[in-house]
């Protein structure tokens, strides 16, 4: 009994999980993740669907062409009822037009633009419900990527 009980806290420690306090926190650092090439990479795909994600069974995203280069973000405070909320992100856009890299979404002079995750409360987690939109990646990531 006392072998089955050290085994299964093993087990619960060698795994970790997120569990986000609030609906913000957790689109915070859906955006960190996202930002930093997250979704890019199909190495990362467990950890985007554990940490950051309400996702039925088998859900995929289609394969990426292009991304949009972000210079920062700031995440508003969220409107919740019961236990569906709704965050927006300011996302203040890189412009393109210089940008000699992979394939960006076009925004040659910057700009910003909002975007709303919808985030829910599910078994105690808070996460995003899926909105597959393109990737957005910091341009440090970008430059990266270019390298």
């Amino acid at each position: 009994m006392l072998r089955s009980i050290i085994s299964a806290a093993l087990i619960i420690v060698s795994f970790p999980t997120f569990a986000w306090d609030t609906p913000k926190e957790a689109v915070e650092k859906f955006v960190q993740f996202d930002l930093g090439g997250g979704r890019l990479s199909s190495n990362a795909w467990s950890e985007y669907l554990a940490n950051y994600l309400h996702a039925p069974v088998g859900y995929e995203e289609p394969g990426w062409d292009s991304v949009v280069v972000v210079e920062r973000f700031l995440v508003g405070n969220p409107e919740c009822v019961s236990e569906s909320c709704t965050v927006a992100v300011t996302y203040q856009l890189h412009p393109t037009k210089l940008l000699t890299g992979p394939p960006v979404v076009p925004h040659e002079a910057g700009g910003s633009e909002t975007v709303k995750f919808s985030v829910s409360k599910k078994n105690g987690v808070w996460k995003i419900d899926p909105n597959p939109d393109y990737p957005r990646i910091s341009i440090e990531k970008y430059k990266q990527l270019g390298s």
